[in-house]
């Protein structure tokens, strides 16, 4: 069962092993960014996770849920939140049109060598990507900023509230301007550039890699769901190819 949170709605959908979709439709929850004139582009997280929750309870009420086996979560690329101790957000998700870090790329363009970023990282020093994102946050809202215990994207954001464990997958990592593509770690320099320790991010894996340790509330509130594998979240741009490769 994929879901996708997208820029304007949250859709859900189950497809069988060649990829056709079942029969009962899809479901699709609307929503909206909050703009502003400065560049403000952000969205309410805790929104975001209760209706992906309104989606996921919608199929595991339909006679077909039992036989879902793996459940996958993609959202817009290049979304941030901070995230306190109690696994709360203590900030807005910021999205990948917010604008506001503009400032920030151009301190960090005097202080690294960009195209060396680039070689590493595959992404230049700009607005959409999170280096600069975090250096604004930094300066800008300092107490918040040394407060949050985990900066994730949305996606990790709605698997920690709802299955009480996250990671994130290699392509959203990848989203973030801050993976190293030859370590396929976090980038030492653009962590040490906007002033947070590795420890404050998730553990990256690849799709083959799902998530362990699903909160057994998970089971008990969806039991459909229960014996069904758990991905961790992926960029819509990686999912879009993967359905038209295979759709092709």
């Amino acid at each position: 069962m994929p879901i996708d949170v997208g820029s304007t709605a949250s859709r859900g959908d189950v497809f069988d092993a060649s990829g056709r979709p079942l029969k009962g439709g899809r479901v699709k929850v609307p929503h909206h960014f909050t703009t502003a004139g400065d560049g403000t582009s952000e969205i309410d997280p805790d929104a975001v996770a209760r209706k992906v929750e309104q989606i996921l309870t919608e199929f595991a009420g339909r006679p077909v849920a039992g036989r879902i086996r793996g459940v996958a979560l993609d959202t817009f690329a290049s979304s941030l939140v901070g995230v306190a101790e109690d696994r709360g957000a203590m900030t807005p998700c910021f999205t990948y049109a917010d604008s506001r870090y503009a400032n920030q790329v151009i301190q960090l363009r005097r202080e690294l060598d960009e195209l060396e970023v680039q070689q590493r990282t595959g992404c230049r020093l700009h607005t959409s990507y999170l280096t600069p994102r975090l250096r604004w946050l930094r300066d800008t809202e300092p107490d918040t900023f040394g407060a949050v215990r985990h900066w994730m994207s949305l996606g990790e954001y709605v698997w920690l509230r709802l299955l009480g464990v996250t990671a994130t997958g290699t392509s959203t990592a990848a989203w973030t301007g801050m993976l190293n593509r030859r370590t396929g770690d976090w980038d030492a320099e653009l962590l040490n550039a906007c002033g947070v320790s590795v420890e404050r991010l998730s553990e990256i894996r690849n799709p083959d890699r799902p998530i362990d340790d699903v909160d057994q509330a998970v089971g008990d509130r969806w039991p459909a769901l229960a014996s069904a594998v758990w991905f961790p979240p992926i960029a819509d741009g990686f999912s879009s190819n993967v359905w038209r490769r295979g759709t092709g």
